[in-house]
């Protein structure tokens, strides 16, 4: 990607690409999660580039969750004779430093902690188990029907929040009794374009200024992850609180990166080409959790990843916005 005079390098770029090239594209890293290992796929961008398009996207072109939902019952469904699974799911926003459980229509302060394994916990939120893709479905169709809209300079219904959407697997091998958890995590971060672009006033402003801390946040955790320090600033935030066992470690790492294609709007996107680049240098993970010995899910004496396709990895953005993918690990790939 070239802009003003300035190069970047990703993984994969779409001009927008289709809601189904894009999910191809990142298919395998479910079955990562299948494979005991944690994962998170961002959307980053500014307001109106197509974040919520990328991962929600409408009925007529499903996104990247919809689509997940189906792939994870999907396998499911293959492994059935060989496998016993779990999936639970949760749904939360974080608008300006609190966490609000979007399945709870009870006020309950949602707090975060870390077992002693380095798992986070969320309490007093909401996790259910889904037994198939529509109640699956149902709680994403749930959860965004709460979320905090509201008008800006930029976008009329402009994201106020970052939402975020856990699904944990856990898979139990009929024949050895090895057991496995791994999560994915969506999470469609607010915009990130600059309070001069947005021209918010008032509450806008700051719900603003909060959205910004959070992201630099997040900028300061990639940072400290590609400089291999062994201090990681997770606790500055909330957001990074969340998503202290999904990033770094033996996570995988995935961000989509929307960008407008108006000049008006160049220098968002190169903000937001420079912040994936950061991202693109998170190094990736080694061992899954629950397989200390390195050996992937499957039978307790096998050796072969169980990868339920190949695939690729893409995002997307509306038709008048295009979209850069970047990996900032790339997941091992079924020979």
């Amino acid at each position: 990607i070239e802009v003003q005079a300035t190069q970047f390098s990703f993984d994969a770029v779409f001009d927008p690409g289709t809601q189904e090239e894009i999910f191809q594209d990142c298919r395998d890293i479910i079955q990562s999660v299948f494979d005991g290992y944690n994962a998170t796929i961002f959307a980053y961008g500014q307001t109106g580039a197509g974040k919520t398009h990328t991962l929600v996207g409408r009925k007529e072109e499903p996104g990247l969750a919809p689509q997940m939902i189906h792939e994870i019952y999907s396998i499911i469904d293959r492994e059935s004779e060989r496998f016993d699974h779990q999936v639970t799911a949760s749904m939360l926003e974080l608008y300006r430093n609190d966490l609000v459980d979007l399945l709870d229509d009870t006020v309950k302060k949602v707090n975060i902690r870390t077992d002693f394994e380095g798992s986070v916990q969320i309490e007093n939120a909401i996790e259910l188990d889904c037994r198939n893709a529509a109640e699956l479905s149902d709680i994403l169709d749930r959860g965004l029907t709460f979320r905090k809209t509201a008008a800006t300079a930029m976008n009329s219904e402009s994201s106020r929040s970052h939402l975020i959407l856990t699904v944990t697997i856990v898979s139990v091998n009929r024949e050895t009794g090895q057991d496995l958890c791994g999560k994915i995590q969506l999470i469609d971060l607010a915009g990130s374009e600059r309070l001069k672009k947005s021209l918010a006033t008032g509450e806008r402003q700051k719900e603003a200024i909060d959205i910004n801390k959070s992201l630099t946040a997040l900028g300061d955790v990639i940072e400290s992850l590609t400089q291999g320090h062994k201090a990681v600033p997770y606790r500055n935030h909330k957001l990074t609180q969340v998503l202290q066992d999904s990033l770094g470690n033996t996570a995988k790492t995935l961000m989509f990166v929307n960008c407008s294609p108006a000049r008006t709007n160049a220098e968002e996107t190169l903000a937001s080409l420079r912040y994936a680049t950061r991202a693109k240098r998170v190094p990736g993970p080694s061992t899954p959790r629950g397989a200390a010995d390195g050996t992937p899910r499957g039978s307790g004496s096998s050796a072969t990843p169980r990868h339920g396709g190949g695939g690729n990895w893409t995002p997307r953005g509306s038709s008048s916005t295009s979209a850069a993918g970047l990996r900032g690990c790339t997941p091992t790939r079924a020979a």
